[in-house]
């Protein structure tokens, strides 16, 4: 019997064949390193439009369970367990960081896909996406402006700072953070409606 690949059936199927295998079972009596997770890219060409990952429980020659989950989950999993013993560290983007970060960005991508493909959202946050580079650029050198001009601490301390007695240093920085953004979203806005 045949079951589309991937699919809860073609997973399970393979669950079994890998319990079926003599060969497997007596090459892999020693391994007790826990689960082991496959993941496929995306290749709509072959009819798999998302990335799938295939979930294994090993132990000692046998799988114990083969499951079909969420790409963005087992790059979550990894990277939080990985990061137990090799640190996240954004600056030196190691390898947990990598796991932990490209996990949330899969998930985001998943949601963004189910809402604005699937269900017909608006698409929100396209004119960050035509307009990427001029964004960035343009972000980057207006922060180089305002730190060169020495105008970032008057404006944080003018406009955010007021909040740190009352709610500490992290909202007013957030709160600066968001202004920024909102500013370049509008003036993304601005060029894509006018191509």
């Amino acid at each position: 019997m045949t079951f589309a690949f991937p699919s809860a059936e073609w997973v399970a199927a393979y669950g079994v064949a890998i319990n079926a295998s003599e060969t497997y079972r007596s090459a892999s009596l020693n391994w007790t390193f826990g689960a082991v997770a496959l993941v496929v890219a995306a290749q709509p060409a072959i009819g798999l439009a998302e990335p799938a990952a295939i979930w294994l429980d090993l132990d000692r020659g046998v799988c114990r369970a083969a499951r079909l989950v969420p790409a963005a989950l087992v790059c979550l999993a990894l990277g939080a367990a990985w990061s137990l013993v090799f640190p996240l560290n954004k600056n030196l983007w190691t390898s947990s960081f990598v796991l932990w970060t490209g996990g949330w960005a899969l998930l985001a991508l998943a949601v963004a896909h189910a809402a604005i493909d699937r269900r017909r959202w608006p698409a929100i946050g396209r004119s960050l996406g035509v307009n990427a580079i001029a964004v960035y650029a343009g972000s980057w050198l207006m922060v180089c402006a305002l730190e060169g001009l020495h105008w970032s601490r008057p404006l944080y301390r003018v406009g955010f700072a007021w909040m740190t007695p009352a709610t500490g240093p992290y909202l007013p920085s957030l709160a600066w953070a968001v202004a920024f953004v909102a500013l370049w979203w509008g003036i993304a806005v601005v060029m894509e409606r006018r191509n």
